[in-house]
């Protein structure tokens, strides 16, 4: 396992964690830029969640996951800046765990995130933060925390709250659709 394997890996869990901690109490989650939806199986599996995982990429995400009752995870192929097979108001959160800075059209897939969730409905960013170990790591751009709290606030989100974890790695900002 290189450096940044062995950094990932011992960041991902508490990264789910917190992610968990933040959104236990919703049931309908859109999950932007899933990867291999191992967010979303967390949620379904641990909290009873609903979740539908939206990416790119379909490589390595089952299309359907049924959980037996605890929760339900749905896996799409799709850009996170159109999602037009979600309505508008009807869902209760959307989340996208270290993939924000990945997005063609960041603004885009925070604007969709803002007409697909509810009234009062949850936006929670967790991705690298600028100058973190990640950018040396993997050589790549990330967001600063003032960044993603002017593309949640131009999106229309309020109550941004924003800051880092994990020892300045990991940016995490919160917003809410008003009611």
């Amino acid at each position: 396992m290189d450096q940044a394997e062995e950094f990932y890996a011992g960041i991902k869990p508490r990264l789910l964690g917190e992610v968990g901690s933040q959104l236990h109490l919703v049931k309908h989650i859109v999950d932007l830029g899933c990867g291999e939806c191992d967010l979303a199986r967390f949620l379904a599996r641990n909290y009873g969640q609903h979740v539908t995982g939206v990416d790119r990429f379909s490589a390595g995400f089952p299309r359907t996951l049924d959980l037996h009752g605890a929760g339900s995870v749905k896996c799409v192929c799709k850009d996170a800046a159109n999602l037009d097979f979600i309505p508008a108001e009807s869902i209760d959160a959307a989340v996208t765990m270290l993939a924000l800075h990945e997005m063609n059209r960041p603004q885009a897939v925070l604007d969709e995130a803002y007409r697909i969730l509810q009234p009062g409905g949850i936006v929670l960013v967790v991705d690298w933060a600028k100058g973190s170990l990640a950018e040396d790591l993997w050589k790549e751009k990330y967001f600063s925390t003032s960044q993603v709290r002017r593309l949640l606030k131009k999106s229309g989100f309020q109550d941004i709250h924003a800051g880092l974890i994990e020892k300045g790695n990991v940016l995490l900002a919160k917003g809410l659709r008003p009611r």
